[in-house]
Parts: C-alpha cells; sequence; structure tokens
C-alpha cells in the first residue's frame, strides 16, 4: 500500500487524491449487491445460462425442476401452441427463480422464441413428431 501511494505522489496526485480515489473504489464495492458480483454461494448473472422452453407439457415440466435446481440457469421465455399450459408453465418459472431475474415471456409461436438474441440455448420438449423441426430451426438460430 505504501508503494502505490508513493506511486500516486510520484505521478503529481497528493495525499488527499490517493485516499478520495481510494475511498470512492471501496465504496462501490459496498454499493454492488452479492449478487451481481457472484462469489461463494453466488452466481452472477453472466455466469447463468438463459434458456428458453419449446414444448411446455408434462417432460418440460419434470426439466424444469432439474434447471431451476441447478441455480445456474434463467430461464427467460416458453413456447407451447396450447396457452394453458404456456401460461402454467410461466407461473412455475416465475415462482421457481430469484426475484432478481426477470420474469418469463411465452409465445404461441416456438419461431418468436428463436429470434431472442439474449437466449443462449433452448430445450425442446416438444412431442415426437415435432422435435426435428425445433431443433433444425434452433440450430439454424444459433442457440
Amino acid at each position: 500500500m505504501r508503494t502505490r501511494a508513493t506511486n500516486l505522489l510520484k505521478n503529481g496526485k497528493s495525499r488527499r487524491d490517493f485516499i478520495k480515489t481510494t475511498a470512492l473504489a471501496s465504496v462501490g464495492f459496498m454499493i454492488v449487491p452479492r449478487s451481481v458480483l457472484g462469489g461463494k454461494g453466488y452466481t452472477a448473472p453472466s455466469d447463468r445460462i438463459t434458456l428458453g422452453f419449446i414444448g411446455n407439457g408434462r417432460q418440460a415440466h419434470d426439466l424444469l425442476g432439474f434447471f431451476l435446481d441447478t441455480g445456474e440457469v434463467q430461464i427467460l421465455a416458453a413456447a407451447d401452441v396450447y396457452e394453458v399450459k404456456r401460461n402454467y408453465f410461466k407461473l412455475r418459472v416465475d415462482a421457481g427463480q430469484p426475484n432478481s431475474q426477470k420474469g418469463c415471456d411465452v409465445y404461441n409461436d416456438f419461431r418468436e422464441l428463436l429470434d431472442r438474441k439474449d437466449i443462449d440455448a433452448v430445450v425442446v420438449a416438444s412431442p415426437d413428431h415435432w422435435h426435428a423441426v425445433h431443433v433444425v430451426r434452433a440450430a439454424e438460430a444459433g442457440k
């Protein structure tokens, strides 16, 4: 610390400037919430994988529990042609994610979900006869 103060003084800064700079830097770390910085017991938002779910039936609900338990994903969107399934899935996602994470958006058309740039990956839990279409489109979208 003494060498840092000496270096600052050599660069034309006073001790008062050094103390002010040090104080401002330490205050910055006190204001930033722990959940943003990450560390022991916390996953930083930049370390979370953002997901979208295509198909919101029984299989999607089973997988949802596993993903939410990791604490390392954020589910941003869900797509299903059945409105009741979409809305129930959204309720479970919003209830299972921390309050700091924004809510889950729902779509009738899976292509709207794939168009989102903030989604890193998708979970395809649609019926077997739709799997190929959803997976190919997801790959084309870079998911």
